[in-house]
């Protein structure tokens, strides 16, 4: 399933239960964690050295909360 992709009525049923997860307290409260795998993902490209790919070494990496 696409959410971008469902049309109202099954749209906005989907968006209201998950309004509460995508708040500003949430993500601030998600940012320390967010920020120490960033950091540690970046840090072992850099010493991997060149070159990087930031697809595999990064993004694929990233939990989607």
């Amino acid at each position: 399933m696409i959410f971008p992709r469902i049309d109202d009525p099954e749209h906005n049923r989907l968006r209201r239960m998950m309004t509460r997860d995508f708040t500003v307290r949430r993500a601030e409260a998600m940012r320390p964690q967010i920020q120490e795998l960033v950091d540690s993902f970046l840090e072992q490209m850099i010493g991997s050295g060149p070159p990087a790919d930031l697809v595999r070494d990064f993004a694929l990496r990233c939990p989607r909360w």
